[in-house]
């Protein structure tokens, strides 16, 4: 038998991973970003990826962020729980740890930056440089922070 809206409406397909967060004593729950809300935030982030590559800690702070603000829910409900500015206010290493869970989750690697350019018909430069933003199915690198 063939899905309806009705039993497609109620499949819980979004992954979702607790996360341990020692700075906070517990642990978190992250639901991967709808598909519309996941393309949105990517596009939006593509023209950041440079900075990333020069090692801009900042900008890979907002980028875990934001993530961490669209991700973020309620165990029961699964209503997001925080906003960036909520969560700007905490410990870098509590916002490192839950970000790169986040890209881990979602997905938010290279290749899929790069899918999404080729597929929006814009082009980027290719110098034929290093990759500095790690393999194409690894997340974004965060090595660029200070341990």
């Amino acid at each position: 038998m063939a899905l309806t809206k009705d039993k497609v409406s109620q499949i819980a397909d979004r992954k979702r991973r607790e996360v341990e967060v020692p700075e906070w004593g517990d642990v978190v729950v992250l639901q991967e970003m709808g598909a519309l809300d996941f393309y949105r935030f990517l596009d939006r982030w593509r023209p950041r990826f440079d900075s990333l590559d020069d090692g801009d800690a900042v900008t890979l702070m907002e980028l875990w962020i934001e993530l961490a603000a669209k991700m973020i829910v309620d165990p029961v409900t699964g209503d997001l729980m925080f906003d960036a500015d909520d969560l700007a206010r905490h410990a870098p290493s509590a916002i490192a740890t839950i970000g790169v869970a986040a890209m881990e989750l979602t997905g938010f690697t290279k290749s899929a930056a790069e899918e999404l350019e080729k597929n929006s018909g814009t082009t980027g430069s290719d110098d034929g440089g290093s990759d500095s933003l790690g393999s194409a199915d690894t997340p974004i690198r965060t090595s660029c922070l200070p341990v």
